[in-house]
């Protein structure tokens, strides 16, 4: 008895029904909520990103991807609109989604498209909602995000690559991707059979071409400003240089002297300095073991001028060309025709012929509006890539093409007047 008596008046009694009971805070749980949506919405467009430019571990799903794309941004749309903040506020995405909508399904009109396909482009539809909705911040984070992976990948292919290049002896297998690629695959990159017996083939990691990796990590580099000198972008810059790819060189050179002009900086001893090391490099690609080395080959002497046209120009083939200087005299010029790419090729002309005029007018509105930004740098730098861009790839609907246009359009947004207000308030 006076056990129980002194437990009472000393020991307090220990309630076992709450012992486990944890109360969380609920801003933890938003926090989390709106955590969790930004990671769906990223991861959505990372598939997207990757698998419209086919690196080889995509091939069994081929354009599929955009269904799982699709659900992941769903359901970072669908936790999003249970937040007090949605992070998909953008208002100024009528014009735009309507101007790809009716770019996506002309191009099926023309093309004569199943029903399948019409029904297939509302999972684009939604990605790309997704994105024009999206709000700044989750743009800008996703600028970052897709430059990084992007190196990871390259920093774990170039040194594999370099291996390869030195002789080490590498496991590989044959594959091929629809009628017009072979390849070698050393699992972590990619050899055309077609350079096979070069002395120092072109790199071009896990993708189809090195142009189309030089021309991905030259878009990425245009929105890193000032942040060139990060691990990650040292390997896009790595990368772009040893694909050898002309239209990818230009593109780059074009990038540095946007990234300058939109951060303001002085660039005419930039220009003149750039111009100083490009001659030097190609006086130096004659001279250097006899003209037999990369620069040369694979560079230089595509730019030479033969009856008026530029060597290394195989955008569009004999074949191709023929048809095309026809084409442009028949009355087919205004919607296109559907016609087989049997010659190869690419660039504006290939995606004239294939859409006519009313397709390149609708292209040009699509990204005039698209891509608007109240920063008129920004805004021209975008247009003026994505036009070079879609000079030599028609393909200007291609998530890894497109993305990196619109993510630098949005990285030089002003604040918000509502949050510049709040930082006066706090100030003394």
């Amino acid at each position: 008895m006076w056990l129980n008596s002194l437990q009472k008046e000393y020991i307090p009694m220990i309630d076992v029904n709450r012992l486990f009971l944890i109360k969380v805070p609920k801003d933890i749980l938003v926090l989390n909520k709106e955590r969790l949506s930004y990671n769906l919405f990223f991861i959505g467009m990372v598939i997207a990103f990757y698998g419209s430019i086919n690196p080889w571990f995509m091939w069994p799903i081929g354009k599929y991807y955009a269904i799982l794309s699709c659900a992941f941004v769903l359901g970072a749309m669908t936790i999003s609109a249970t937040l007090k903040k949605p992070i998909f506020n953008k208002n100024n995405y009528l014009f735009a989604i309507i101007s790809y909508i009716v770019l996506v399904y002309y191009q099926s009109f023309v093309n004569e498209e199943k029903l399948t396909s019409y029904i297939f482009h509302l999972f684009n539809i939604c990605i790309f909602y997704s994105v024009f909705r999206m709000n700044q911040k989750g743009i800008q984070r996703l600028s970052t995000i897709l430059a990084k992976s992007m190196g990871y990948l390259l920093a774990v292919s170039m040194p594999f690559f370099a291996l390869y290049i030195l002789g080490f002896p590498l496991p590989y297998n044959s594959i091929s991707f629809g009628d017009l690629y072979s390849y070698s695959n050393y699992f972590f990159f990619l050899v055309d059979d077609r350079s096979i017996f070069q002395f120092i083939p072109r790199f071009q990691s896990v993708f189809l071409e090195p142009g189309q990796l030089g021309t991905v990590t030259a878009l990425l580099l245009l929105m890193q400003h000032g942040q060139w000198k990060r691990w990650y972008n040292v390997m896009l810059i790595i990368a772009t240089l040893i694909s050898f790819s002309l239209s990818a060189y230009v593109l780059f050179t074009i990038a540095v002297f946007l990234s300058l002009w939109m951060q303001g900086r002085e660039i005419f001893k930039k220009i003149c300095l750039s111009v100083g090391i490009i001659a030097t490099i190609v006086i130096g690609s004659f001279y250097y073991n006899d003209g037999f080395n990369l620069v040369h080959d694979l560079i230089i002497l595509r730019l030479e001028i033969e009856d008026g046209e530029m060597v290394g120009d195989n955008r569009v083939q004999e074949g191709m060309q023929a048809e095309y200087e026809t084409f442009l005299r028949s009355s087919d010029i205004l919607l296109g025709k559907n016609f087989e790419r049997e010659w190869g090729g690419a660039g504006y002309k290939i995606y004239l012929l294939d859409y006519g005029l009313v397709g390149l007018f609708l292209v040009a509105v699509f990204y005039i509006i698209s891509l608007y930004s109240p920063n008129k740098r920004a805004y021209l730098s975008a247009l003026i890539l994505g036009a070079l861009n879609f000079a030599v790839r028609d393909f200007p609907l291609w998530y890894a093409y497109y993305l990196p246009l619109l993510c630098n359009s949005n990285l030089y947004l002003p604040k918000p007047e509502s949050d510049s207000n709040n930082e006066n308030k706090q100030e003394p």
